[in-house]
């Protein structure tokens, strides 16, 4: 079965975390899985050669007209980049004074939403996962639970969190499944015909969690232990990868896992930053 990664990040997310995802997650995912990096600032993410795969770099832009013409039509639209009239106000939102409310921000979000429905027309069958581009590996990933991610009867797999909306750091889509692509077409329409300014929420995990119930789409609860704070650490991918959010982005704060995998993923991070991977097989394991 065919399993390809795709993942979207700007070129300041690059310099962040988007190196460090690429470069570990060439290291430790298993060989012949592909990865498609696709970003409005292509020219300026540097080209990447692997031995074990190959590695897409793509421009948004060029590869996706509704990412086109969505943002040059709301590129200096406020309330599109969640800077409107209620980021302001604490009845709306908790972050009122900084005057940006995510839960707004269509332009940003639509990003991931249009990178997805572009790779989908590319790669047409097998598992197609995203993967925020903060996410670090720092384990070698068993291909079997790709395969099975979701499983043959669902049509995706993510992690629900009850009440609040999905973390979407992680999503399977089953491309074998028509529905799957029927999904990911009205996923990316939403955005481009403005559809979405008429929802409560406008980032792509509460529009997810929205269609998904407008469509009701087979879809495959990921499992995980504890808290629903930190789902995908908490689930089995959090074994061998874990999610950069928050302070954690820079490495500042690598909370919600054992200290043996803190201390890898600081040992990997800092062979990658210093290119000396040839060490890397002494701390695998």
């Amino acid at each position: 079965m065919r399993v390809t990664v795709v993942t979207s990040c700007s070129k300041e997310g690059y310099k962040a975390y988007g190196y460090r995802f690429i470069k570990s997650f060439d290291l430790f995912w298993p060989k012949d899985i592909d990865l498609y990096i696709v970003s409005e600032d292509a020219s300026d993410i540097p080209e990447f050669t692997s031995q074990h795969r190959n590695i897409h770099k793509l421009n948004l832009y060029q590869v996706s007209r509704y990412a086109s013409e969505f943002h040059e039509q709301h590129i200096d639209n406020l309330e599109a980049h969640g800077k409107g009239a209620d980021a302001r106000d604490p009845k709306h939102n908790r972050h009122w004074r900084t005057g940006y409310n995510f839960r707004k921000d269509a332009y940003k979000f639509s990003k991931k939403v249009f990178a997805i429905g572009a790779v989908a027309e590319r790669v047409v069958n097998g598992r197609l996962i995203w993967l925020d581009a903060d996410v670090f590996t720092f384990d070698n990933v068993p291909l079997d639970i790709f395969k099975q991610l979701p499983p043959d009867s669902y049509c995706l797999a993510y992690l629900d969190r009850g009440e609040y909306h999905s973390e979407c750091g992680v999503v399977a889509y089953n491309l074998d499944c028509p529905e799957t692509h029927q999904f990911i077409t009205r996923f990316v329409e939403l955005y481009y015909s403005g559809e979405v300014f008429q929802l409560k929420e406008w980032h792509d995990s509460w529009v997810f969690d929205w269609l998904r119930y407008q469509t009701n789409i087979r879809s495959w609860q990921i499992p995980y232990k504890g808290v629903s704070k930190a789902p995908f650490d908490n689930s089995e991918l959090g074994k061998y990868m874990m999610h950069l959010k928050g302070s954690r982005k820079t490495l500042a704060g690598v909370r919600g896992i054992s200290a043996i995998a803190a201390y890898r993923v600081r040992q990997i991070d800092n062979l990658i930053k210093q290119s000396r991977l040839d060490n890397l097989d002494k701390i695998k394991g």
